[in-house]
């Protein structure tokens, strides 16, 4: 049943260099946002797929720790600058979807969606520590 957990499309990539590949193809301008199609199920969710695979319901949880993963492989390792973190997290995603300047901009008219971001805050993301609703 433990596979059953990390079943999601696309599936999780063999290669270890996949992540930093990623990462340079967004600070190169090949990748223009970083998301996640967020569905996380509970561990009986899961099991419904337990004598059929093709039951087990397909995606993870992941949105929660995305920007904080985005910040630390990205600004802090120094492959993209807070700008481009800005983009690739929301700007982009907001044009993208046409949504743009309503959602992605601070300026007046724009929603005021906002994040109060700590660069400096450091946690340890595990099954005890994210708010998602699988303990795994």
């Amino acid at each position: 049943m433990h596979a059953a957990r990390y079943v999601m499309s696309p599936p999780l990539s063999r290669d270890p260099s996949t992540k930093d590949a990623l990462m340079d193809m967004l600070a190169a301008g090949q990748l223009h946002l970083v998301s996640t199609d967020n569905c996380t199920f509970t561990s009986e969710q899961k099991k419904m797929g337990l004598n059929d695979f093709t039951k087990i319901p397909n995606g993870v949880n992941g949105i929660e720790d995305r920007m904080s993963v985005v910040w630390e492989k990205g600004v802090h390792s120094g492959k993209i600058d807070p700008m481009k973190f800005v983009q690739v997290t929301s700007a982009n995603a907001a044009k993208i979807f046409n949504i743009y300047p309503r959602k992605g901009r601070i300026a007046i008219g724009s929603d005021a969606d906002v994040v109060i971001w700590n660069p400096k805050l450091s946690r340890v993301i595990s099954k005890n520590t994210h708010h998602h609703v699988c303990k795994f």
